[in-house]
């Protein structure tokens, strides 16, 4: 395969990991209407993914710019906390309104998660490529 296909290739896998939680947002929906699942819980899942996700996009803006290695960890942990607690007390206020929502809503979060972890890892091992040792 010649370098400009593999550059191409690259960067197509590469969109696809670093969006596709945000895709199975969209997909959910369809699956939530089906299973008769309360569609609050899927507008709940979704607000909160997307708005974790705006989070962290400003927080990565703001360390793009930082060279002192302790800020840049400093702001990365206090972005994960901010979102993960953010996150949780928003499903738990749900949750104690409408068990079934919240249920919903932390079962669609946990399976978003789960992809955008993975999603994650496949971008970081297209971007470092196979044989790199982690370096």
């Amino acid at each position: 395969m010649s370098t400009a296909a593999l550059k191409i290739s690259k960067g197509g896998t590469l969109r696809i990991a670093k969006t596709i939680d945000l895709w199975l947002v969209g997909l959910a929906l369809p699956f939530f209407l089906v299973a008769g699942l309360p569609i609050l819980g899927w507008v709940t899942a979704a607000g909160i993914w997307i708005a974790q996700r705006l989070v962290q996009a400003y927080f990565r803006k703001r360390v793009s710019s930082m060279d002192e290695p302790r800020r840049v960890t400093g702001t990365i942990v206090i972005s994960t906390m901010i979102r993960a607690w953010g996150s949780a007390a928003v499903v738990l206020a749900v949750g104690i309104r409408d068990e079934q929502v919240g249920l919903s809503a932390v079962v669609m979060i946990m399976a978003l998660f789960s992809v955008y972890f993975a999603g994650s890892l496949w971008e970081r091992y297209v971007e470092m490529g196979p044989g790199s040792g982690g370096k």
